[in-house]
């Protein structure tokens, strides 16, 4: 219920300030909101995404920040999540894939935690090139 209350005013707020609402029926709102922030970058317009979602920091660029709206609405750029994290936006989605994010159910890798993730990406840049060095493939 308080979820949709949260929904209901942010798009009266949306409305009042004359903001437009983007909507779509079975699309996530984190695939929205990556869709537009993509669009707004290649324009050159700057994109702040309000969310708690740290899979947004996957997101994160020269035009696109993230208010963390549970951290007095504190503005990640990409120095901060590589200040956090220990790793760059573009790593983000192979980070989460070696630690897990239940949020997503996504597993992780078992033993692995977020030192251990931040050491090998920081070696091997991906974790393609991870599994392809782990093969014997260079």
């Amino acid at each position: 219920v308080y979820k949709r209350q949260q929904i209901s005013l942010a798009k009266q707020y949306c409305k009042a300030a004359n903001l437009p609402i983007i909507e779509a029926d079975g699309v996530e709102a984190d695939d929205s909101m990556g869709a537009v922030a993509r669009l707004a970058t290649k324009e050159g317009i700057q994109a702040f995404l309000c969310s708690s979602d740290k899979d947004l920091c996957q997101l994160v660029d020269e035009n696109t920040f993230i208010v963390h709206t549970h951290k007095d609405n504190q503005v990640l750029k990409r120095e901060n999540v590589i200040g956090k994290y220990g790793i760059t936006p573009e790593q983000f989605i192979d980070y989460l894939a070696i630690v897990g994010d239940t949020s997503d159910n996504i597993p992780g890798i078992k033993g692995f935690g977020p030192k251990t993730a931040e050491t090998l990406l920081k070696e091997y840049g991906t974790l393609q090139k991870l599994l392809d060095k782990s093969k014997g493939d260079t």
